[in-house]
């Protein structure tokens, strides 16, 4: 059951009021209610944008009435329908959009169904703003769902979405009631399970260690031990990536030659395959299409324009410019003004037909040198891949003994760089056995 208490949307499982004295004020001072004849502001809203759709889609068809008639060009009509169409749809679909809050009844649904919804649902329907705002959900309800949606994730994920939840909260401008967000330290007891199986290294670049003191995801001692690891990760890391940086600048300084006959290679077939004429056409081909067929319609415009005149010209003749009916022309007149009529509609009808014909052949000729046009493309890109295939096997060839040197090289150090890992991870797997030994006791 819903009720309406100073114009808010309260319903049966809901508090009469809102739950601090700020709060209080601010909505005694607020009112969602707006009415217009009877109608809300969403309703309003709602009927003013598909007005906006109806009047667009009715502005394309005259454009499509006003070309078949020839009174309005081929491509401004394009246009005009085009920009119609799409504004109308915009229109339409943000009309699906407006949520009608001021209506009690509609609330009660909403909020139903987003007790019925997950969270992340809620949210995509409502935003954050209005959850909080509105009391879309009440602080147990948007607690358990928050609960359940947590749940499901990891806590590397989970901090910045706590972050972020609480960020719209903050953000929010008097909510409803006093929401506040499971804090991630609940979630605290997956912490082991979900850094079981990682090594040391996964560890860092999953987990922001400073997060997981700030959030007390782990405790003081096991922050301690965490930032003994990475300091001495990190010093191991930093040494095997300078030697590292070291064999890489050798080999690099080894290979000039070779390097700049590849690229060199490259820029060749590159430069081929951008100069060839299908590829250059591809580029222009549905531009000078959609040319030959706009002159095709200005064309049958200049072409009914003519011919109406003439039609004019003659009924002015016979109305002596419109100062006779019909109906007082003698026999003679009569007929030759039939014949001027039937004389325009063959005209026009005539050059429907030609401009139809020529439509139809630049049709089937751009279609068919664009199929041409897709093979030559294929056939340079193919050629071009070839070369580039080319140019690196030459350069592998050519490079062998200074790579089977420096993979040599650099082997060790990979060795070398795994086997600190494994330490670390297995210094920190014996800290946690350790722990949990002294919990038990």
């Amino acid at each position: 059951m819903t009720h309406m208490v100073a114009g808010e949307i309260l319903t049966d499982r809901q508090p009469l009021q809102p739950q601090t004295a700020g709060q209080t004020e601010a909505w005694q001072h607020r009112e969602i209610t707006a009415e217009c004849c009877g109608l809300t502001t969403a309703q309003i809203q709602v009927a003013a944008l598909r007005a906006i759709t109806f009047l667009m889609w009715g502005t394309a068809g005259a454009c499509t009435f006003l070309v078949t008639t020839s009174i309005l060009s081929f491509g401004t009509a394009l246009l005009v329908i085009l920009g119609s169409t799409l504004v109308g749809v915009g229109a339409l679909w943000c009309s699906t959009k407006i949520f009608d809050y001021e209506n009690p009844l509609q609330f009660a649904r909403y909020q139903d169904e987003a007790r019925r919804s997950s969270l992340p649902r809620v949210v995509e329907r409502h935003g954050w703003n209005n959850l909080f705002h509105l009391g879309v959900l009440t602080p147990q309800e948007f607690a358990e769902s928050y609960r359940t949606y947590a749940a499901t994730m990891s806590i590397a994920t989970l901090i910045p979405y706590y972050e972020q939840v609480s960020t719209a909260l903050s953000h929010c401008d008097h909510p409803r009631y006093t929401y506040v967000v499971p804090h991630p330290s609940e979630r605290r007891g997956k912490w082991r399970n979900e850094v079981a199986n990682l090594t040391i290294e996964e560890l860092f670049l999953s987990y922001d260690l400073t997060k997981l003191a700030l959030y007390n995801i782990v405790d003081v001692h096991e922050q301690r031990k965490l930032a003994e690891l990475r300091v001495q990760y990190d010093q191991a890391l930093a040494g095997c990536q300078a030697e590292e940086a070291a064999i890489q600048q050798n080999y690099s300084a080894s290979v000039v030659a070779p390097q700049a006959a590849r690229q060199g290679s490259e820029g060749q077939a590159e430069q081929s395959y951008q100069r060839h004429w299908a590829v250059a056409q591809q580029r222009t081909h549905l531009l000078r299409q959609g040319a030959e067929l706009q002159q095709v319609q200005n064309d049958l415009a200049r072409r009914k324009a003519a011919a109406l005149e003439q039609l004019n010209t003659a009924r002015n003749t016979l109305t002596h410019n419109g100062t006779r009916s019909l109906t007082q022309m003698n026999d003679a007149e009569r007929t030759q003004h039939n014949g001027h009529e039937q004389q325009y509609q063959f005209e026009v009808h005539q050059a429907d037909a030609e401009a139809l014909a020529r439509r139809q052949q630049i049709t089937q000729r751009y279609s068919a040198d664009l199929t041409r046009i897709q093979e030559e493309t294929r056939a340079a890109l193919q050629s071009r891949d070839q070369l580039m295939q080319a140019a690196a096997a030459s350069f592998n060839q050519a490079t062998q003994a200074q790579q089977a040197q420096r993979n040599t090289l650099l082997q060790p150090i990979q060795q070398r760089r795994r086997q600190i890992i494994a330490d670390l991870t297995v210094s920190y797997r014996a800290f946690v056995r350790l722990q949990r030994g002294q919990s038990a006791l």
